[in-house]
């Protein structure tokens, strides 16, 4: 599975998983070896999720305000959410 954004690849993988959150839409979780950080940079943008923890925001570089949030992570999520760590959501 490829990922764009803007027409930029910003992830390239076989190994994304979808956990099952209910209440949530499904959102894919991607490890962050297979996320192309080289084309994203971190925004000043946080939100907390009583569940996760922090999530960390990232816009595609050169996209301006139209790609702020285009992946996001929670890089120490809370116990129940280990499974999420190393990984983001695109």
């Amino acid at each position: 599975m490829t990922l764009r954004s803007h027409n930029v690849v910003i992830a390239s993988t076989d190994h994304a998983f979808e956990p099952q959150e209910p209440g949530h839409p499904p959102v894919l979780y991607i490890p962050f070896d297979d996320i192309y950080f080289v084309h994203l940079e971190r925004i000043e943008s946080s939100t907390e999720s009583p569940r996760k923890g922090t999530a960390s925001y990232w816009r595609v570089r050169g996209q301006g305000d139209a790609a702020d949030g285009a992946k996001w992570s929670y890089e120490d999520p809370k116990p129940d959410a280990a499974a999420i760590r190393e990984h983001g959501e695109v």
